[in-house]
């Protein structure tokens, strides 16, 4: 009986309608922290989206704006380059002319400046086969892995014309590994005019100062030997393969044309350069 009043006592009338109000009341607020939580998060998701879509579109303008100005510089390059051919009976290839500047020749680089043509050295170039009577590179070839080497010189023998010379100036591995054991007067000096041009530590024995700056320093992906040269410029098709001194050519066309010296000293660079020529 007691429970039956108190189940229709006003107390719990009023105290039934006080839960329905909390339960009432409740369901709004968990509504609303559930719709905060999924903002934030679609908020959040979105702001990630459009950061990385601002990126890809980055990615995307920077890959369009190079892509552009590669074909600026090839149009570029294929004009001054024909123009060349047009005007001179003798073709003289440089590349990788640096600051070298040769009269009459036409010189290239891969960042060329006001008097040079854009060209990669690593091919294919934009110039007709069998069209150019000399090519020069000095200090150019060990920066090329051995495969993209042999791809150049692929390129060098196909442009060539038959009765031409191309000649060859890069740093001689064999010289390098020699200071490990050469007492002489001359391989001590340059040891130490080189590490003291290239400011090297002391702390390593000089030949391993040096010879380690030489195959990692300056962009420097393959060096070269006088025989592995030789057998790469075989593979590929040349031949009357022969030393030079450098700075000196028996053709006068190629005499007195390396320039190297000039940046590192002559003595230094008689020491540690070989000069190989060869022809079609």
């Amino acid at each position: 009986m007691e429970g039956n009043r108190l189940k229709g006592s006003p107390f719990c009338v009023r105290s039934a309608n006080l839960s329905s109000a909390k339960l009432a009341g409740s369901a709004p607020t968990s509504v609303n922290t559930t719709a905060k939580l999924i903002l934030v998060l679609l908020l959040w998701s979105v702001s990630g989206w459009l950061l990385l879509g601002t990126g890809a579109l980055a990615h995307m303008a920077q890959h369009v704006r190079h892509t552009l100005t590669e074909k600026r510089r090839r149009f570029s390059a294929e004009r001054s380059i024909g123009q060349y051919l047009a005007s001179h009976a003798v073709r003289k290839l440089q590349i990788g002319a640096g600051t070298n500047h040769l009269p009459g020749w036409l010189n290239t680089d891969i960042e060329p400046d006001k008097d040079e043509v854009y060209l990669d050295a690593s091919g294919p170039y934009p110039i007709p086969s069998e069209s150019i009577d000399y090519i020069f590179a000095e200090q150019l070839i060990e920066h090329l892995g051995f495969e993209q080497g042999l791809e150049m010189l692929k390129e060098w023998r196909r442009i060539l014309r038959g009765h031409g010379t191309i000649r060859i100036a890069t740093p001689n591995l064999l010289t390098l590994v020699g200071l490990f054991r050469d007492e002489s007067a001359e391989a001590k000096r340059y040891a130490q005019q080189d590490i003291a041009f290239n400011n090297l530590s002391l702390l390593p024995t000089a030949p391993s100062a040096v010879l380690n700056m030489q195959m990692h320093r300056f962009g420097h992906q393959f060096l070269y030997d006088p025989e592995t040269l030789s057998r790469a410029l075989t593979s590929v098709g040349f031949r009357s393969i022969r030393t030079t001194p450098v700075g000196r050519s028996d053709d006068p066309a190629l005499d007195g044309i390396d320039s190297h010296g000039k940046v590192v000293g002559e003595e230094l660079n008689r020491y540690v350069t070989m000069v190989y020529e060869a022809s079609k």
